[in-house]
């Protein structure tokens, strides 16, 4: 099975993209498609993300949080 995994951040602009990415998956016959959080830096960034993807039926399938080392 072919999946796509696109990565969403806590911008409007990246979570936009990665929805429009989903769509186009489809479009092109890719079936499955998860949702990874990219540079989470506190709980309102993964809730917004959450909901994002939940609103967009996007499979949130992980976390990487942010590191400012």
């Amino acid at each position: 099975m072919v999946t796509l995994i696109v990565k969403l951040e806590h911008s409007h602009k990246s979570l936009e993209t990665a929805r429009r990415c989903a769509e186009l998956a489809s479009e092109i016959g890719i079936p499955h498609v998860v949702a990874v959080a990219n540079k989470t830096r506190d709980d309102e960034d993964r809730t917004a993300i959450r909901e994002f993807a939940a609103r967009h039926g996007l499979q949130l399938v992980g976390e990487i949080p942010m590191d400012d080392r």
